[in-house]
């Protein structure tokens, strides 16, 4: 990236880590294999190798083995009472 001007600040918006999807990643999904446990959090700041990115698309329609449950953080994401996630108003 160039230097000048300020476009080294400018930070390149990191891709879905799914295979074959080039949307923007919004979701941050770590693994909590103790605890059989899906975390999903707000995009973090940094990229981190031990955890995936993901776009909303996939984040909303993640399929868990039988035991594990997902723990949502997301701010804009609120739950119906069948598990499906809905956009806050």
């Amino acid at each position: 990236m160039r230097t000048a001007r300020g476009w080294s600040s400018i930070r390149a918006m990191r891709s879905c880590a799914k295979n074959n999807c080039d949307d923007v990643a919004s979701v941050t999904m770590g693994l909590r294999y103790e605890d059989r446990e899906v975390l999903l959090a707000d995009l973090l700041g940094e990229e981190d190798p031990n955890l995936l990115d993901l776009c909303a698309r996939h984040a909303d329609r993640l399929t868990l083995p039988i035991g594990w449950r997902i723990r949502d953080e997301r701010s804009a994401v609120a739950f119906t009472w069948a598990g499906r996630a809905e956009s806050s108003p």
